[in-house]
């Protein structure tokens, strides 16, 4: 074998490159102009409307609420939410997290169908009852902060023998209802589903929908395919100079599942921003006393040295009164009253440190398949959402499993507990007051007013018969007749005292 020439080096020459050096000579640096930064570019501090067609709750009301709290939704405007039985309760229970409100309109005639507002509680949202039934499709009407636009959430189910409904007649309903909402002075929003391809120029349906739209000077904002099958179905409407909303409606896969973490929806949702500031979270005054911090050695000297004990006023008033005063001012001294201003968020109590790892790997998920927009990606921020979704429906029943057997016999806490779970807890409401102790005394009134109310008509309705009492006329009695009582010692109130159930609130 001959020899074999070894390949001849090239001479190279490695320089850093200067951004400076290398266009300097071209661009003059002091002419340019820089734009101003936004600093809310993507109208985060605004309102968030987000238009969602669910397909039924019933089988997803956990997936939506978690929904709602992990985006800030202010407003979610549901169409199809199936709602209308007798377990509407418990399903609205698990739909509306704390510090939101909802309100719905249920279809009467059949199955399926309704739409519905979920809506922050500080937002002051009104459902507006209209005088004229419609019958081609479903709409809840509500005005936003004291009229300041209104909001229209609309649903057509699509013609079919069964429902009997005609695309002519809807239109005949459609254009009177749009002449309604022209005659309002503010702005308006119109969102749902009108089940038109409104992105088929060949669908006469949808050319004729967007053409009553154009002559009344209203835009069907949403471009973009807002159905699994491609087509653009759900419509977020405004006038044409209208400044409501900010942008374009954005359209997102909302990887909602159902309690069987099956995917169940075929709509996506639909998101824009209202020209609106968010309103400020609600927050809540509370006052506390921290009992647990008393000496006890110390409050009971303090107890003894009062001389309430030993007080021997006849009137019974003073003697609560004094008693009273003198408790509280011990009290006071070892466990003074302290305010507490706490800031009110949605209920996420069963939430734990597993659920929020399993949140923080379907954020990293999505934002690689946002980035990367492979399949293989997007596989895996799926799979993330299906797990997610199990850990927050597994989380759920394992926290009120745990609270139910630790509450035991106590069937006071268990009905308390239930109840809230079946959506049937209501606040108390009392009649406005200007003191505990003058609503105590209203109320004390009114039941002694009752028993002498009653006392007259029973009196009343004997006045024929003479000389005989109306509690008695009927029972001979033979026992002993009670002439006098004495006041129960310090020991016998004791005594009842610690036989009580001590977990009686």
């Amino acid at each position: 074998m001959g020899s074999e020439k070894s390949p001849s080096n090239i001479p190279t020459v490695v320089r850093q490159r200067s951004d400076k050096t290398l266009y300097s000579s071209i661009v003059n640096v002091s002419n340019l102009v820089y734009p101003e930064k936004s600093h809310n570019w993507n109208g985060a501090n605004q309102l968030l409307l987000t238009l969602l067609n669910a397909r039924s709750v019933k089988n997803k009301a956990l997936s939506i609420n978690d929904y709602l709290i992990s985006n800030d939704i202010d407003i979610l405007a549901l169409t199809e939410t199936w709602l209308g039985s007798i377990a509407d309760k418990c399903v609205i229970s698990e739909l509306v997290p704390n510090g939101y409100g909802i309100h719905h309109i249920s279809r009467t005639e059949r199955k399926g169908g309704g739409v519905a507002i979920i809506h922050k509680s500080n937002l002051e949202i009104k459902p507006i009852k209209r005088k004229k039934q419609l019958t081609q499709f479903e709409l809840l009407e509500c005005s936003i902060n004291s009229n300041l636009f209104r909001l229209f959430v609309v649903y057509r189910p699509p013609p079919s023998r069964n429902n009997k409904l005609k695309t002519t007649t809807f239109f005949e309903e459609w254009l009177e209802f749009l002449d309604y909402t022209t005659e309002f002075s503010g702005e308006i929003i119109i969102v749902g589903d009108l089940n038109f391809h409104l992105d088929d120029v060949s669908d006469c349906g949808g050319r004729r929908f967007t053409e009553s739209l154009s002559d009344r000077g209203l835009v069907q904002q949403v471009e973009g395919p807002t159905h699994i099958r491609g087509h653009t179905l759900d419509v977020i409407i405004s006038r044409e100079n209208s400044s409501i909303l900010l942008g374009e409606p954005s359209i997102e896969d909302t990887q909602i599942y159902n309690d069987k973490s099956n995917a169940s929806l075929d709509h996506f949702a639909v998101h824009s921003r209202i020209n609106l500031s968010k309103p400020a979270r609600l927050k809540k005054s509370l006052t506390i006393r921290k009992i647990n911090n008393i000496d006890v050695e110390s409050f009971k000297a303090d107890i003894d040295t009062n001389c309430f004990i030993h007080n021997n006023d006849p009137d019974i008033e003073n003697l609560v009164k004094s008693h009273n005063s003198d408790l509280k001012a011990v009290l006071d001294k070892h466990a003074p009253v302290q305010t507490k201003i706490i800031t009110m968020r949605p209920n996420t109590e069963w939430y734990g440190d597993k659920i929020r790892k399993a949140k923080v790997e379907r954020r990293k998920a999505e934002r690689t398949m946002r980035k990367t927009k492979l399949e293989v990606h997007k596989l895996i921020y799926k799979e993330l959402c299906v797990t997610s979704n199990k850990i927050l429906i597994q989380s759920k029943t394992d926290y009120y499993s745990n609270k139910i057997s630790d509450i035991g016999n106590d069937h006071k806490k268990l009905f308390k507990l239930t109840n809230g779970l079946l959506g049937n807890s209501n606040d108390v409401i009392l009649p406005s007051h200007q003191s505990e102790f003058e609503l105590s005394n209203r109320f004390g009134h009114f039941f002694l007013e009752k028993i002498e109310n009653i006392r007259t008509s029973l009196l009343s309705a004997n006045n024929s018969i003479d000389d005989i009492d109306p509690l008695r006329a009927d029972i001979r009695f033979k026992g002993n007749t009670l002439t006098d009582f004495h006041p129960a010692s310090i020991d016998e109130v004791s005594k009842i005292i610690l036989k009580a159930n001590r977990n009686i609130t």
